[in-house]
């Protein structure tokens, strides 16, 4: 029973978020690949709002990034993440939000590898990002959609490793 309601909480909350957005969410998030008995529910709502802001960075929609950005420190525990996460809210500037979120990503990536998942998770990499100097990001899906440049270049990069 508690693991349908988590399951119908991530869903109501996914749909809710883009809702009000003329845009198709980039991925959408499957509650059933992020829902897991060896992931604990902290990395569970983490995984899902992050997500989400990455879905707002491939959409190129700063203001959405800010939202999604407050609602994944509510989710954190991990206080270099809180940090970087109110750094990506406190700017309006597109830019200046992707930079950050390759921090972010980098540090989430390292922490979700320390947890046993019990579901694939896609570790991306788009060698063009920041001039050349590459960045990362996950995905539950092996399709790349890059939010470094959005709709520039959506589908540049590549899976670099599987996390499951």
């Amino acid at each position: 029973m508690k693991n349908q309601f988590f399951i119908l909480a991530i869903f109501i909350s996914t749909t809710f978020a883009c809702s009000n957005d003329t845009k198709q969410p980039a991925e959408s998030v499957n509650p059933a690949e992020v829902e897991s008995n060896d992931i604990n529910q902290a990395h569970a709502d983490s995984l899902v709002q992050y997500v989400t802001l990455k879905n707002s960075l491939v959409q190129s929609d700063p203001a959405a990034t800010s939202i999604a950005a407050k609602a994944l420190e509510q989710s954190l525990h991990d206080e270099a993440l809180i940090a970087l996460v109110k750094a990506i809210g406190a700017t309006d500037n597109l830019e200046s939000q992707r930079e950050v979120f390759g921090d972010l990503s980098d540090h989430f990536i390292n922490t979700l590898k320390t947890v046993d998942i019990g579901s694939k998770l896609y570790v991306q990499y788009c060698p063009m990002a920041f001039d050349n100097a590459g960045a990362s990001w996950l995905s539950l899906s092996e399709e790349i959609e890059n939010p470094y440049f959005g709709d520039q270049m959506l589908h540049c990069g590549t899976v670099d490793q599987v996390l499951e």
